[in-house]
């Protein structure tokens, strides 16, 4: 009984192995197949490859990748001062956010201004700009890549979506629209479809080439530079590295340069109307304490004549000390008090625009920066969406919420400042009110003079600083420079040809072995239903 059912599964054994040997495929056997197969292997790599070929040379567009970079200039800090807030005023310890300069270069600010300057809504493509054309072109040296055409006047009449032809040569181009057609100079005014055109070329035509236009939504073009724009910071320096592609390395080449431009004359723009604003506030602010040194020096003279004194010696240091000390820290926390007023009618006047508060509040300035960080995240999506789209919407009434949450945090600071005071004011009183001991004349005559000291040593203070900002290392220093300018003689970024050669040349094989391998597997199919 042992025996035979031993017997039973050695068989067993033996009729699996053989059957586990049947579905091994050994490189012989693929070999075979192939053999039997090598029409169909051949044929079937063949219409890949001219499928693959025709992809590559017929429906790719040639386009090239243009680089910048752009150092972001720390500004250097005025010295510093003995109040906080005038130091921070007057651009003491400012640091740069460089944050703040990746927002303003992908800014609608930004785009629009280098979209009207050269007419981009204008979309221009070259004609058959595929890269057979571009292989062409470099087998007989005919460059067609080295020129294109911007458009600096359009007329009214050829702003629409259908497409127009410029036919562009070296001496002038001919243009055609809707039926109409003329030929015009370059860079000259040119009487077209009831308007005039002007039409200016980069570079140099070495042989006719054909563009077609047309005129497009602005939301449509500012997706278009969006997407042909690359901006990167680098994070162990002060650098930011910007990129444009195009099919044009010339125009690429325009577009950030006007782009970068742009960028630092909104700069140098902010940071002159800052330092007029700085040189204003500090100018009112020395006017009232001129008028005010004047009124304190007057009464000190007349208690002199009244109480026919001179000017005594400092009796009492440590009691005005403390006196003077208490009274810094009201004039500190009214200060504060009035700038955070100040931003609260700011925030209500200007709603929906970023702000800043120049006070060490840790509530404040939290949810300052949120609330600053939904304005720029509503701005990027402004570029993407109509003002309509439930997105935009949705960022709109966050913003909203957010402007409510930081005017009741302003609102809080603003009590607890008054609350301090209070409480500075009620100290101060405790301290005058045990005073009865000391002679009345001394005392108000220390308190005069005091008054004159503490507003003449403010007044030099702030002349000082008046003249270093007119002084400034900054003043004449454009707030960011240009490193690498764009430079149009670069290599076409895509597409590769070696890259797609080996891609196509791996996808023929790979279609051949696929089809020869579908078809045996059919036909194995095939003979095991049989």
């Amino acid at each position: 009984m042992d025996n035979t059912t031993e017997n039973i599964m050695e068989s067993d054994n033996k009729e699996l192995v053989g059957k586990k040997e049947t579905v091994e495929i050994t490189l012989k056997d693929v070999v075979k197949i192939l053999r039997s197969n090598k029409k169909l292997f051949f044929v079937s790599s063949f219409v890949a490859f001219f499928a693959l070929s025709f992809v590559f040379l017929f429906l790719l567009t040639p386009v090239y990748e243009v680089n910048s970079s752009l150092e972001i200039r720390s500004q250097q800090g005025a010295p510093s001062f003995s109040f906080d807030a005038v130091a921070m005023l007057m651009g003491g310890g400012m640091t740069n956010d460089k944050s703040i300069d990746l927002e303003l270069l992908k800014s609608r600010t930004i785009s629009d201004s280098v979209i009207a300057k050269n007419n981009l809504r204008m979309n221009v493509d070259k004609k058959n700009n595929t890269m057979f054309a571009y292989l062409w072109n470099r087998v007989f040296g005919e460059l067609q890549e080295d020129a294109f055409i911007v458009f600096k006047t359009v007329p009214d009449s050829i702003k629409s979506k259908e497409k127009g032809e410029i036919s562009a040569s070296e001496e002038g181009y001919t243009i055609e629209f809707d039926g109409a057609k003329t030929e015009c100079m370059w860079d000259a005014d040119c009487s077209f479809a009831g308007g005039t055109v002007v039409v200016e070329k980069l570079g140099k035509f070495s042989s006719p080439i054909t563009y077609e236009f047309n005129y497009e939504p602005i939301i449509d073009t500012r997706e278009r530079v969006s997407k042909s724009m690359s901006i990167n910071k680098a994070d162990d320096s002060e650098m930011i590295r910007l990129a444009f592609t195009h099919q044009s390395p010339l125009m690429a080449a325009k577009i950030l340069g006007d782009i970068t431009n742009t960028f630092i004359q909104k700069k140098t723009e902010w940071e002159n109307n800052d330092a007029e604003s700085k040189k204003e506030y500090i100018n009112n602010m020395l006017a009232e304490l001129s008028v005010g040194i004047d009124e304190k020096s007057q009464k000190m003279i007349m208690f002199q004549q009244q109480e026919k004194t001179i000017m005594p010696e400092v009796e009492v240091p440590e009691l005005l000390k403390k006196q003077e000390s208490l009274r810094i820290q009201i004039e500190e926390f009214k200060f504060k008090k009035q700038i955070l007023v100040n931003t609260l009618k700011s925030v209500e006047k200007d709603s929906g625009k970023p702000i800043t508060i120049p006070i060490e509040e840790e509530s404040v300035q939290a949810a300052l920066k949120y609330h600053n960080s939904l304005i720029f995240k509503r701005n990027a999506l402004s570029q993407r969406v109509t003002a309509e789209h439930p997105l935009k919407v949705a960022a709109d009434e966050e913003i909203k919420e957010s402007e409510d949450a930081l005017k009741n945090v302003i609102k809080t600071s603003i009590s607890q400042y008054e609350k301090g005071e209070k409480l500075l004011n009620d100290l101060l009183d405790m301290i005058t009110s045990g005073q009865g001991k000391i002679p009345e004349t001394l005392f108000t005559f220390a308190n005069l003079k005091r008054d004159v000291e503490l507003a003449e040593k403010v007044y030099v203070t702030l002349s000082a600083k008046l003249y270093e900002s007119s002084v400034s290392p900054n003043v004449g220093i454009i707030p960011a420079r240009v490193i690498d300018a764009p430079d149009p003689n670069v290599l076409r970024s895509f597409p590769k040809v070696r890259v797609f050669a080996i891609i196509i040349l791996m996808l023929t094989v790979f279609s051949g072995f696929v089809v020869v391998f579908v078809k045996e597997i059919f036909k194995s199919l095939k003979e095991s239903l049989k």
